[in-house]
């Protein structure tokens, strides 16, 4: 069973539906429509093959008279994008477009729904477009399309290097429309490309960023460089099969949201250098063979994502003397990194001092993993079904104490909190479930030096050497128990 996707291009102008671009070009009744489309089968997987396909112009939805049909034949369809002419083989002349027109799509014995299209659109069209173009001018002073056929340009490169002098008061809007561009992309600043969407608009190179740029709506094949630069990159998928999917380095801040960052056979970010501080927000990073996101000496902004599913690290921190990494880490959902191996949600060493906060970590082989030196806050998070440890610490802190408070650690396989020869501050947490009898406790702990247990909800603490401090705590039947 086959499932269509359906977007036509008139000329220089994407219609979807009865919706228009708004490109400043000349509108008129066409001759012949560039029509593209996306077919998937049944569990909305892309398809590649050769197909025969037939293309029929109704004046209804569902019944009505055919007043238009062309058959195409051996249609190549590549990752489920294909690209035709309507009227190429018999003219649209008959048809006025001056009523409503339905599509039906034939695909071998395969025939889809009728789609509205092109009727009002191009009476709107005709009768709009010095009103579009107006629109289109408010914010940017040019705007240039991309295509295959009909565009102002056939390639990105191309309708790049004719942005003559892009500052903030003579921005360029690019608007690329669907279709396969292989090709090296470097932006320019004040220059948005816009490509027409992540599924079908695929940029097959590299793509390097600027500073007051903006990057949206693609397939990137071969990730993002932001060397030193600071665009905004925000609803592509992300991948890379030789390297990390978007790599940013000195001292480049970019915007990062809504983004698809995956498959990667590096990381899918890696911050690396002091200064470089991105904002990575509400993106889903998963599969990368390094890890999710790494930060080297380097304090990003790391929010609502989910970094699901990455081999070895979700996150990993390290940090130098007098570089150290200080990333803020909130309401993410970090799981499924390699449980059954070696995987860590979260891992730090050397001069590192995260914020963690409010996230959901579960489903890794550690969720928390602390190495000497570094000094995280871990506040309100959820670490959970961990099948080895929740949290493991080795390190008292540089110039201060770990600090782990107020989470929920529970379900655990092996401890809910192990913690050697180091002594954080463990006060305020629920750590319950993870206690096997005769097994595992829920907090494990051997020193010098010792922890210090205050104020907790705990069942089971095993101790090698005696001397962790704390008061107040009591198991789950409200019974005091001793750190």
């Amino acid at each position: 069973m086959k499932k269509l996707l359906i977007f036509v291009a008139v000329g220089a102008s994407l219609v979807s539906g009865l919706v228009l671009s708004g490109l400043p070009v000349k509108a008129g009744i066409p001759q012949t429509i560039n029509y593209q489309g996306m077919l998937t089968d049944s569990l909305d997987s892309p398809i590649t093959d050769t197909l025969n396909m037939t293309f029929k112009i109704y004046d209804d939805s569902t019944s009505g008279t055919k007043i238009w049909e062309e058959s195409q034949s051996n249609v190549e369809v590549i990752d489920g994008l294909f690209n035709v002419i309507l009227g190429s083989i018999n003219p649209l002349d008959s048809l006025s477009f001056d009523q409503t027109y339905w599509l039906e799509v034939e695909v071998g014995t395969q025939t889809m729904p009728r789609i509205s299209f092109a009727s009002v659109a191009y009476a709107f069209r005709a009768q709009m477009a010095d009103t579009a173009q107006h629109l289109a001018t408010t914010r940017y002073a040019h705007v240039f399309t991309v295509a295959q056929s009909g565009g102002d340009f056939p390639t990105i490169g191309q309708a790049l290097d004719s942005c003559v002098n892009p500052a903030y008061n003579n921005t360029y809007l690019i608007r690329v429309m669907p279709g396969f561009y292989p090709e090296m992309v470097t932006c320019s600043s004040f220059v948005r490309l816009q490509g027409a969407g992540k599924h079908v608009c695929r940029i097959l190179g590299r793509v390097t960023g600027a500073d007051s740029c903006t990057i949206d709506g693609f397939y990137i094949a071969e990730g993002i460089l932001c060397s030193g630069t600071s665009p905004t990159i925000t609803h592509n998928i992300i991948v890379n099969p030789a390297g990390d999917g978007i790599s940013i380095t000195s001292g480049g801040t970019p915007w990062i949201k809504e983004n698809e960052i995956v498959d990667c056979s590096g990381w899918g970010l890696h911050c690396n250098g002091w200064g470089t501080d991105a904002w990575i927000i509400a993106n889903k990073i998963e599969r990368n063979t390094s890890g999710g996101i790494r930060c080297t000496d380097s304090s990003p902004t790391i929010s609502n994502n989910q970094i699901l599913e990455n081999q070895s690290y979700g996150i990993y921190i390290s940090g130098g003397l007098g570089t150290p990494a200080e990333p803020t880490i909130d309401d993410n959902v970090i799981g499924h990194t390699d449980p059954d191996g070696v995987g860590v949600g979260i891992y730090m060493t050397a001069y590192a001092e995260p914020r963690i906060i409010a996230n959901d970590i579960w489903i890794n082989h550690i969720g928390i993993d602390i190495y000497p030196s570094t000094q995280p806050s871990i506040l309100g998070n959820n670490i959970n079904y961990n099948h080895g440890y929740g949290i493991r610490c080795f390190s008292s802190g540089s110039t201060k104490p770990v600090v782990i408070n107020g989470n929920h650690i529970h379900s655990n396989t092996l401890a809910g909190l192990d913690i050697h020869n180091a002594s954080p501050i463990v006060t305020h947490n629920n750590i319950i479930n993870n206690y096997v009898p005769g097994l595992n406790p829920d907090i494990q702990y051997v020193g010098p030096p010792f922890p210090m247990i205050s104020l907790n909800v705990v069942d089971s603490i095993a101790v090698s050497g005696s001397g962790a401090t704390g008061w107040y705590n009591v198991n789950s039947a409200g019974a005091q128990i001793n750190p």
